[in-house]
């Protein structure tokens, strides 16, 4: 099936910005309640412009065409004069033979009859071409509509099966995995632990291979047909897993309840990669254990709140401290190009945490934020640095470096 593409989420939103400026032309009082309405347009096709979230894109920007045609184009031509207005002949008269008392006048409304009568034809070729241009777009989506509607496949066989499982802790696994949503095999491994005192870790390892190899119930994560393995450490990992559809089901049926969406599904189209998602969650779980309060869902920082789609920053956590709200950011790797990312924060907040994946990130990022620092490249603000190693280990000694510009 094809994908939309950005070049077409791009004309769309142009054709949005365009129809919100013919509308607070005609209704310069109610301009607050357009900009919302194009910006909640713009919102929507947004949420689907990451690659990871194309997939939704045909629902996302059918519904928007739909919503700009029907509801902002088609009432602004309604409006329009099918065609402008000609002068009344008794005005040409006055022109021809003008009263030298009123000419000044007659010519000045002239003038503004004209000007009036262009920007109507503007606005009306303008507002056609608008229509051109969504028709044009719901006549691509009816056929990516129609083409992932196309069966693959003319005669499915899907035999009846029947699995039992008579193990306890197969079933504690699967009530887990399903009640919960884990998908890092590490984290289930502690919660069965927990919930399972007799058992050990090899017959916990046992029992969730059995449940993907033997019941096929459990799947691993993938991108790019491989299995993610994951580690905060450059050697090693332990795999992400998930229940597949017959999993799904078999929890359905045996625990009465729909099975929670993975984590790993909610967080990785958040983010630039499942690496990233699970350093994520392991920091939120990690300072939520050191009693930590913590929002894994933060709102936008926006440097003007009137402003939606200005600047702004999207910090990955925040994280409430002794001193108040903190924004968290979560990186993997240590680069000099995202130092402009943290800039947008530390000027809007004047305050950050970064948690690298393990010391040795930690310390090479510290070395890099004090070059910064002594160039007095960086606004003035405190940044707090840590591993994700540390907290593991359980070191909540933090660095904190304090910045000053010039």
């Amino acid at each position: 099936m094809e994908m939309i593409t950005t070049e077409q989420l791009e004309t769309l939103t142009v054709c949005i910005n365009r129809v919100y400026t013919c509308q607070i032309q005609r209704y310069p009082r109610q301009h607050d309640l357009w900009r919302g309405i194009r910006d909640e347009r713009i919102r929507l096709l947004h949420s689907v412009y990451k690659p990871s979230a194309r997939r939704y894109a045909t629902e996302v920007v059918a519904t928007v065409a739909r919503l700009v045609l029907e509801y902002d184009v088609l009432p602004l031509l309604d409006f329009l004069p099918k065609s402008p207005p000609p002068i009344a002949p008794v005005q040409y008269s006055i022109l021809l033979q003008p009263d030298p008392e009123f000419t000044p006048q007659v010519i000045a409304l002239t003038q503004e009859l004209r000007q009036a009568q262009e920007a109507l034809l503007t606005e009306r070729a303008n507002a056609t071409e608008l229509t051109a241009t969504i028709q044009d777009l719901q006549a691509q989506l009816a056929e990516l509509q129609t083409q992932g509607q196309r069966p693959q496949a003319h005669t499915l066989v899907v035999p009846a099966q029947t699995i039992e499982i008579h193990s306890p802790l197969k079933m504690e696994a699967l009530r887990i995995i399903g009640s919960t949503g884990l998908a890092r095999q590490w984290r289930i491994i502690e919660q069965l632990m927990l919930t399972n005192p007799g058992s050990n870790t090899n017959s916990v390892r046992n029992a969730l291979r059995d449940l993907r190899n033997k019941h096929r119930l459990l799947t691993y994560y993938t991108e790019r047909e491989q299995p993610v393995y994951w580690a905060y450490k450059a050697s090693g990992g332990s795999p992400l897993i998930l229940l597949n559809d017959l999993g799904e089901t078999f929890y359905r049926q045996a625990f009465g309840t729909e099975p929670l969406k993975s984590e790993i599904l909610v967080m990785t189209p958040k983010h630039s990669s499942a690496t990233h998602a699970v350093g994520i969650l392991e920091a939120r779980d990690e300072l939520c254990a050191a009693g930590y309060e913590v929002n894994d869902a933060p709102k936008p920082i926006l440097a003007d709140a009137q402003s939606r789609w200005g600047e702004r920053a999207e910090p990955d956590l925040t994280v409430v401290l002794s001193d108040g709200d903190w924004p968290v950011e979560v990186q993997r790797e240590v680069s000099e190009r995202l130092l402009d990312k943290w800039v947008k924060t530390l000027e809007l907040k004047k305050r950050l945490v970064l948690i690298l994946f393990n010391e040795e990130k930690r310390q090479h990022q510290e070395s890099l934020l004090r070059s910064e620092i002594r160039l007095r490249r960086l606004p003035t603000a405190t940044i707090k640095l840590t591993s994700l190693e540390a907290m593991i280990e359980g070191d909540w000694d933090w660095r904190t470096l304090h910045t000053a510009r010039q």
